[in-house]
């Protein structure tokens, strides 16, 4: 008797977005995206998400990185057209939101889903918006003790959410498999919780959402007395996706540069398949390296695309990542031409090209360049 196997096919894009990020895939008829936002202008990349609404049919999930509005901002208009059937996002401290809402400033899409967030996050009053029916999973990090008696799915009273500990998500019928993890490195600064006791007494955490909407100006001069001025990068939500011992073909294609066509991986069977693909926001490779490794063991030697964490800051990188992933050639960074920032380092890039990997940069002010990846699993 002849075995017949089902093929399912594939795609990934990392979408032009400039100062930002917007990663979508589709495995099979499971599509997801990895955050969507940027701070480039907003006729730049807007007609880039429009673009994706219109082509996909819909969204059965959300992953929210973290929480800066070059992540998120773009994630109201992607709601406003698909509910997706599931948000997961990672858990961050009251004290750390209250940073997001800072630096959110006057972006009002971003401060909207950052109040969505909070709503499902904790018990702090801030309004449950309507337009927003969907599955949170809130996933703790590894460093919260409490999160280490957390049952699968445990549900948050009255929030509409659950919390998970680094949750697994199959799909595809078993052949394709998410693995998330989530550093949540702010940790407990006492500095900081005894200048928001000071100013704003010992029940703050009760008034949420009249500090945020209220003293937002009084906060920032908090957070500026304890930490500066500088901005800040902790919680970030990584995902390693990829094929669950199946065989498999993959192909990147980059476009905008002299790399046209590149094989991403060859076929193989068992657990010597290539082609998974990790997805790292704005997570400092530096501060998290020991956790990654041990969290992601086995899994990195199996990584053929690496996204270049917080859009290629020297301050986030580890030369040490190249030893973990060995067979990792893909090395795509989501950064605008021109950024404020100065994104990506210049050190960074050097120890990609010293190596003749692939650090392909992703799009800039009126320059679009598409990472993109096509490809078939067979279960």
């Amino acid at each position: 008797m002849i075995e017949t196997r089902a093929i399912v096919g594939c795609d990934f894009d990392l979408h032009p977005v400039g100062q930002g990020l917007f990663y979508s895939g589709r495995v099979g008829d499971f599509s997801f995206v990895y955050d969507c936002g940027s701070d480039s202008p907003r006729d730049f990349w807007y007609p880039v998400v429009e673009r994706h609404i219109a082509a996909m049919p819909r969204l059965d999930m959300l992953i929210v990185s973290h929480f800066d509005s070059d992540h998120i901002n773009g994630i109201v208009h992607l709601l406003r057209s698909r509910q997706p059937a599931r948000v997961l996002m990672p858990y961050i401290a009251q004290e750390e939101m209250l940073l997001h809402f800072i630096n959110a400033g006057i972006d009002t899409d971003a401060l909207s889903f950052l109040q969505f967030c909070a709503s499902r996050m904790y018990s702090a009053g801030f309004p449950n918006n309507p337009n927003y029916d969907t599955r949170v999973s809130v996933i703790h990090g590894n460093d919260d003790k409490k999160s280490e008696d957390l049952k699968p799915e445990t549900p948050i009273e009255g929030l509409g959410a659950v919390l998970s500990h680094h949750t697994n998500v199959v799909v595809a019928g078993g052949c394709y498999k998410f693995r998330f993890f989530n550093s949540n490195a702010f940790g407990k600064n006492k500095t900081l919780l005894d200048e928001l006791e000071k100013q704003f007494g010992s029940k703050w955490r009760d008034s949420l959402p009249d500090l945020v909407s209220a003293k937002l100006s009084d906060l920032k001069a908090v957070y500026e007395k304890v930490f500066g001025k500088k901005k800040l990068n902790y919680t970030s939500l990584v995902c390693c996706h990829g094929p669950t011992n199946m065989q498999g073909l993959f192909w990147a294609y980059h476009a905008g540069t002299s790399y046209a066509h590149r094989a991403m991986a060859g076929s193989s069977g068992g657990g010597d398949m290539m082609g998974a693909q990790l997805l790292t926001g704005d997570i400092s490779f530096k501060d998290s390296f020991n956790e990654i490794s041990r969290h992601y063991r086995g899994d990195l030697e199996k990584v053929s695309l690496c996204l270049v964490p917080h859009h290629g800051a020297k301050s986030s990188w580890d030369p040490r990542m190249f030893n973990l992933m060995p067979n990792c050639f893909f090395w795509p960074c989501s950064f605008g031409l021109g950024n404020k920032h100065k994104h990506p380092s210049a050190q960074v890039v050097a120890q990609f090209v010293w190596r003749q990997l692939l650090p392909c940069t992703q799009c800039g002010f009126g320059v679009h360049v598409r990472f993109w990846i096509v490809g078939n699993i067979t279960n």
